[in-house]
């Protein structure tokens, strides 16, 4: 007995794989009498009242004497392809739908991004797998085979469904269900406490009717992604190999900085003090309040905190040193006075000069202008009277 169509070739069972977050799938059994003719590329897959439409994934189907099994991916089923890297610049800020629509366009899938955000100056996609594009933001495919940016809707069980047991080791539900159960149904029962809501979904269709697992958690995420990401995160030590955002408060002494977490959600503490490595020894800097800096931690050591960047604001002092020579402007350059320096300046040679002159003889007062050459011999002695009041030299 046919439990469901993939176009129009009947199938025997389904098993239906739906994720808080990503893509869902279908592995699907065709009858016999249908196989010969196996349908392929973009599908619709009726289950039911439901239609789903997905694409079936060749390196999932095959067939063995008789049988055939297709597995379907919902939409285009290109969001685990690779795409090509490309740099996203606009001076008025890259948004969310720019990144999204580019890279689902190179792998044939169809996108709704119905809130964008700003995603910087600049955002840069390397190569690889599509769906790495989202990073931490929540997508899915709905049953239409469009890519929803954001977390999936609340949903109301079927009238149909029944709740068989419940784990709370597990937080998985076993229901029966004519209709398709989507995460992000919510679920009551006077059996267990609370409300559950439904994070992820294997649901059987076979001649017998429908029966499902239904992962629950308190957290809007996929419960085994989550897991794997959470023992990823603890083995490989990766909080310590990034760096953060923090905001200067204070001098602490001796080049060291007091600083504030700009981004709580991370985890990370305020650090007082900590010790600054400007990228180049003899540089040294007074920031400016509220100025950003960068805070990574050396060789991923949870006690070696230190600051390695700045961002682009001008700081109030900047001081450049060296044990022997300062060079300004490149190697091998003049050397430079400061202000109460002694120094020898030199005249031309020979000067015109145009004046007059005062005589007291024959009559007092009397006003005869001159012309001559001045000739200077000798270099003269001075003394550095001003200078620059911004580059400061000790």
């Amino acid at each position: 007995m046919s439990v469901a169509l993939v176009n129009t070739s009947r199938a025997l069972s389904v098993r239906l794989v739906t994720p808080w977050r990503g893509v869902w799938f279908a592995d699907v059994d065709l009858d016999p009498e249908d196989a010969k003719n196996a349908p392929s590329g973009v599908v619709t897959l009726t289950v039911g009242t439901a239609t789903l439409t997905g694409t079936v994934d060749p390196r999932g189907s095959g067939r063995f004497a008789s049988s055939v099994r297709l597995r379907v991916v919902g939409g285009g089923g290109g969001w685990d392809k690779p795409v090509s890297p490309q740099h996203f610049h606009n001076d008025a800020g890259v948004k969310s739908t720019q990144v999204y629509s580019a890279t689902a366009g190179q792998i044939g899938e169809t996108i709704n991004d119905p809130a964008p955000v700003a995603a910087g100056v600049d955002f840069v996609r390397s190569a690889g797998a599509a769906s790495r594009v989202f990073g931490d933001v929540d997508w899915y495919v709905d049953p239409a085979g469009v890519t929803q940016i954001g977390p999936r809707p609340a949903a109301t069980a079927d009238k149909t469904l029944e709740i068989l047991s419940f784990d709370p080791n597990t937080q998985r539900l076993d229901v029966t269900s004519d209709a398709i159960v989507l995460p992000g149904t919510t679920f009551t029962d006077a059996r267990f406490d609370g409300t559950l809501t439904a994070r992820d979904v294997e649901q059987h269709f076979d001649a017998d009717g429908s029966r499902a697992s239904v992962w629950c958690g308190a957290a809007p995420a996929t419960r085994l992604a989550g897991a794997i990401e959470s023992a990823v995160v603890h083995f490989s030590g990766r909080t310590y190999l990034r760096t953060y955002p923090y905001r200067f408060i204070s001098d602490a002494g001796g080049g060291r900085l007091n600083l504030q977490a700009v981004d709580k959600t991370v985890g990370l503490p305020d650090v007082l003090p900590i010790t600054v490595w400007p990228g180049m020894a003899g540089l040294s800097a007074k920031l400016t309040p509220s100025q950003t800096v960068r805070v990574g931690f050396l060789e991923g050591d949870p006690k070696q905190p230190i600051v390695v960047g700045f961002d682009g604001n001008l700081p109030s002092v900047v001081t450049v040193d060296a044990t022997d020579t300062v060079n300004l402007g490149g190697e091998g350059g003049a050397p430079v006075a400061r202000l109460g320096d002694a120094v020898v300046v030199y005249m031309p040679p020979s000067m015109p000069i145009v004046g007059t002159l005062i005589l007291p003889i024959p009559v007092p007062g009397t006003v005869v202008p001159f012309t001559a050459v001045l000739t200077v011999s000798n270099p003269a002695m001075g003394v550095i009277q001003d200078g620059s009041s911004k580059v400061m030299a000790t």
